[in-house]
């Protein structure tokens, strides 16, 4: 299959090394020194916990080819990093649209794609790993299978699009989750693990020098956050039953 991915961050590197070890057509697209690194040595990949490296060499562009037909698209990255991104992916020709990361907005994102492109299919995911990017390498944590959690906002899942993005990651060690309210999987994981994570951060990621009155104030701040997104989705009509 024929994927471009945006975002070559910690998150996109593994999953670029997933579908290359599917035997994908991958096209990173990147700029700056990094993409001189990915085109002059590969992506170079520390599997921290597996105790071994990988390198691999995908196709390096600064942009999506015009007038190529792609079987998916896609991006990964954070919420107002995949705004900026919506006219672009939007005017790519491509099957489906994958938009993968932290995404409270998706709702919005949708309707702006489906404003510039009708019949484009768009799903919204998560993806459970994480890492750091050295100055030649992305260090990787993930225990066992790497979990990709998808769904779509509105529309329903059909047979095609789980056998495509089946194949996609078949033999890759990725673990294919479908999520039928994507929409509530990512409120909930903006809302409540965000607070802990910068908490993570405050403290240098020892978590053993938290106070309880610092727990509980993360946890009154996850479900402020909970509750402010769900009444702006409802004033905007998009209320859930």
């Amino acid at each position: 299959m024929r994927i471009p991915v945006y975002g070559c961050g910690v998150i996109g590197s593994l999953l670029v090394h997933a579908l290359c070890t599917a035997g994908n057509e991958v096209t990173m697209i990147s700029r700056g020194r990094w993409k001189e690194i990915l085109s002059t040595d590969g992506l170079h990949l520390k599997h921290v916990l597996q105790h071994k490296e990988t390198i691999d060499h995908p196709e390096v562009a600064e942009q999506v080819t015009e007038n190529v037909s792609w079987d998916l698209v896609l991006s990964v990255m954070q919420g107002w990093q995949q705004e900026a991104l919506l006219d672009n992916c939007a005017g790519i020709h491509g099957k489906m649209l994958v938009l993968i990361g932290n995404n409270p907005l998706c709702q919005e994102m949708e309707k702006k794609i489906h404003g510039l492109t009708p019949e484009q299919k768009v799903l919204f995911g998560f993806q459970s790993s994480a890492g750091v990017r050295e100055e030649h390498a992305v260090k990787i944590f993930r225990a066992g299978k790497t979990g990709l959690t998808l769904g779509y906002v509105h529309q329903k899942r059909e047979e095609s699009d789980r056998k495509m993005l089946g194949q996609a990651l078949d033999g890759s060690g990725f673990c294919l989750e479908w999520c039928d309210d994507v929409l509530g999987y990512l409120y909930t994981h903006a809302a409540f693990v965000l607070p802990c994570v910068y908490l993570c951060y405050g403290y240098g990621c020892d978590l053993r020098k938290v106070r309880y009155a610092e727990i509980r104030r993360a946890v009154q701040a996850a479900r402020e956050g909970y509750r402010l997104r769900m009444r702006s989705t409802i004033r905007a009509g998009y209320g859930r039953s």
